[in-house]
């Protein structure tokens, strides 16, 4: 009872508006989200960007074959374009206005996308978020990626693992480009859970990709302990 008090009260001091069309109520309403999905991404290659197809025994956003040397991602699934105002709004906000609860919005899309895409997803299968060093993590007060696997979790039945840990602090990515945002991702992860990702087919979960180092690297972490395929799954790229 007096959560609901102390919420109603906040309603009517701080009321909601929608990133997208500034309607009073919410933070994003459901006409912005109808519209959103318009932009949903066509499952592409993680290393060349191109389209990726289902076939018969493989799933789509699988690797191309010729760039399968290239990375350790099996599959990629990235459910809108960054380059989306609505999108990168509310990923802002989330990550910079530390506004939390956008990673329920963002987690139910990016888990109904790739639901939508029908991926063969094997069994003895785990989310494993992208981790924040410990230092950004106190900063912000979450892991932005690890609220956006949570949501996922829910739509997808796959049960959550913090496997990996940043054990070195990096300037952020976004003031980086090509080789730089390479070398500065090197050697910044650790494993915390190595026996439970034996075997194991892992489900990577980030906010956004760019270069998609920062997913290469944890991926490549991930296979040197042990782990059998990692998919890649970003809100966006």
């Amino acid at each position: 009872m007096f959560l609901r008090i102390k919420k109603f009260i906040l309603d009517l001091i701080l009321p909601e508006f929608c990133s997208g069309c500034g309607k009073e109520g919410t933070i994003f309403c459901e006409a912005c989200l109808k519209e959103l999905r318009q932009s949903f991404l066509y499952p592409k290659c993680f290393y060349c960007g191109a389209k990726s197809p289902a076939g018969k025994r493989s799933p789509a956003g699988r690797t191309c074959l010729s760039c399968q040397k290239n990375t350790n991602i099996y599959a990629f699934f990235s459910s809108f374009p960054y380059s989306n105002n609505d999108i990168k709004t509310l990923i802002h906000q989330l990550k910079y206005k530390r506004i939390s609860k956008i990673a329920a919005i963002l987690g139910a899309e990016l888990g109904e996308y790739f639901l939508k895409m029908s991926p063969k997803i094997p069994p003895n299968s785990l989310i494993i978020p992208i981790p924040l060093h410990k230092h950004r993590h106190i900063e912000r007060g979450f892991n932005q990626s690890e609220l956006i696997a949570k949501f996922i979790s829910k739509k997808i039945k796959i049960p959550i693992l913090t496997a990996l840990k940043k054990i070195k602090s990096t300037p952020d990515q976004t003031e980086l480009s090509g080789e730089k945002r390479r070398k500065n991702i090197k050697g910044v992860f650790s494993i915390t859970n190595q026996e439970q990702i034996k075997g194991k087919n892992i489900i990577l979960v980030d906010d956004v990709k760019t270069t998609g180092s920062t997913i290469e690297e944890a991926a490549g972490i991930l296979k040197k302990s042990g782990a059998k395929r990692i998919w890649a799954l970003t809100v966006a790229s």
